[in-house]
């Protein structure tokens, strides 16, 4: 699977803090879409990458871009 990882965190996420994985994922999307309302022109640009159309992807798919993004600012 693609975004096993991501599947995976969200699994233990959903243990540790007695949710279900579903609410994670619910969670997760309203964080992003909080964050999205940001002023920051450079964190609208991050967003602008991950959700081109305003839409946000599935919430595996958004923490698998996230990690990318965050381990290509740390390589540079």
């Amino acid at each position: 699977m693609k975004y096993e990882k991501a599947t995976n965190s969200i699994w233990q996420i959903a243990r540790q803090y007695h949710k279900t994985p579903q609410q994670v994922r619910k969670d997760i999307l309203y964080a992003a879409e909080e964050a999205m309302r940001t002023a920051d022109p450079q964190v609208k640009a991050v967003w602008s990458i991950i959700a081109p159309n305003g839409v946000l992807p599935a919430a595996e798919e958004l923490i698998h871009m996230l990690s990318l993004y965050c381990a290509a600012r740390v390589t540079k």
